[in-house]
C-alpha cells in the first residue's frame, strides 16, 4: 500500500488537520493537510477532493468533524 500526500493552504504544522483517507479503490491510503480554519476556497477544494476525487464519504464526515470542533 502506497502513502499520498495532498496539501491545502500554507500553514505551521500545528494549524493544520490530517485527515487520513484512501484512493478511489480502497488500495492506497491519502493524508489530506488543510487548515484548521480554511477560507471558503480552501474547504470546498478539500472537501471536492475527498469526495469527487477519493470518493470517501467517512473521511469526509472526519473532516467536517474536525472543522467544526466535535
Amino acid at each position: 500500500m502506497k502513502t499520498f500526500v495532498k496539501i491545502f493552504g500554507k500553514k505551521k504544522k500545528e494549524d493544520n488537520l490530517f485527515i487520513e483517507v484512501t484512493t478511489w479503490d480502497g488500495m492506497d491510503k491519502v493524508i489530506v493537510i488543510t487548515p484548521k480554519n480554511p477560507t471558503n476556497k480552501q474547504k470546498q477544494d478539500t472537501i471536492d477532493f475527498i469526495l469527487h476525487e477519493l470518493d470517501d464519504h467517512d473521511g469526509y464526515n472526519d473532516y467536517l468533524n474536525k472543522i467544526s470542533g466535535i
